[in-house]
């Protein structure tokens, strides 16, 4: 029994560790997605901020372009300004018509361009602004990225240290590996003693189901014969109760044949004598009944107990057989798995 449940320990404990080495693989694995979340989140990271210094660059060419654009706009209105006071100060002369037109028509080119380079300002002005929104909004978004880069650098530093922990826990995995091979390479002894107990516990059980038939077959013996005498009973009852009706009959009738009733009496004493001695007799069979039937009882019991020992022994028998196939399979795998790397 010790050796079973021994044998059931060691059982459990390679079931914990192979499930343990199920869940090292799946943290390993959580661990790589992590880290290559990590570097993907990093990357984009990198790729925000090179886009937010190109739209930085770009915002600041266009304000540097803005500001030229003032200036020429300023350049311009102040030389429509002195031709508006060149023209108010100068007399109005028929001859010099020509000339006018032509200043007329030139002032009216400079204010079509004042007028575009206006609305090309307030273009550019709107342009501006969104330019910074989107300015604000990335160094935000920088902001915020920093900030997760941060954490996930913290959390990858948390994953590392998990992962030493859990390689130096696999180590340890490993050499107790080793210490269930060597208990399975001591378990292969006891399957053997344990076959041979299982073959003696047969021969037993097969002995005592021969005692078993023997014992029912004399119990049915054994009721046969108290069905007899249950019978011969009952005959000697209904005798006796004829006989006393007859004695009460003739103690009426006549007083002459006391004599016949002293010898009645006599018969009737026999024949409780007899009645006794056949009680004795039925009880002595009954007491022999109980005891074939507590021998029957134990033996029904001893077999009860036999046949759980045999089923135990059986099922240790197939566990252990199954242990030894999947040890076997393991050292088959480990053995290759070495070929392989050597």
């Amino acid at each position: 029994l010790c050796r079973p449940r021994k044998t059931a320990n060691i059982d459990l404990e390679s079931s914990t560790i192979q499930k343990q080495r199920h869940e090292l693989q799946l943290l390993i694995t959580e661990l790589k997605d992590r880290d290559q979340e990590l570097n993907d989140m990093v990357l984009a990271h990198q790729k925000q901020l090179l886009a937010w210094e190109v739209d930085r660059q770009r915002i600041l060419t266009l304000e540097q372009k803005c500001a030229k654009l003032e200036r020429k706009g300023t350049c311009f209105t102040e030389k429509y300004l002195n031709l508006n006071c060149t023209l108010t100060r100068q007399p109005y002369y028929v001859p010099y018509s020509d000339e006018l037109h032509v200043r007329n028509e030139m002032i009216r080119a400079l204010t079509k361009r004042i007028n575009i380079l206006e609305s090309q300002q307030r273009d550019r002005r709107t342009a501006l602004e969104s330019t910074q929104k989107q300015l604000w909004e990335l160094s935000r978004r920088a902001s915020e990225a920093s900030n997760q880069n941060q954490d996930l650098e913290e959390k990858n530093k948390s994953l590392n240290s998990l992962v030493l922990e859990l390689s130096a826990h696999v180590g340890q995995m490993e050499a107790r590996e080793q210490e269930f091979v060597t208990l399975l390479k001591l378990k292969d002894k006891d399957i053997i003693e344990a076959t041979d107990h299982i073959t003696d516990a047969t021969t037993k059980f097969k002995k005592l189901e021969g005692s078993l038939y023997e014992a029912r077959m004399g119990e049915a013996s054994a009721k046969k014969e108290m069905q007899d005498y249950k019978q011969k009973l009952k005959m000697l009852k209904c005798e006796i109760i004829k006989l006393k009706e007859n004695l009460g009959e003739n103690t009426a009738e006549n007083n002459e044949q006391r004599e016949e009733i002293i010898h009645l009496k006599q018969e009737n004493c026999c024949l409780r004598n007899e009645l006794t001695l056949a009680g004795e007799r039925e009880k002595r069979k009954e007491q022999l009944l109980e005891l074939a039937k507590s021998k029957q009882d134990r033996t029904d019991t001893e077999l009860y107990n036999l046949r759980q020992v045999y089923e135990k022994q059986q099922r240790d028998l197939q566990f252990l057989q199954l242990n030894l196939e999947s040890s076997k399979e393991m050292l088959e795998k480990q053995e290759k798995g070495e070929q392989e790397s050597r």
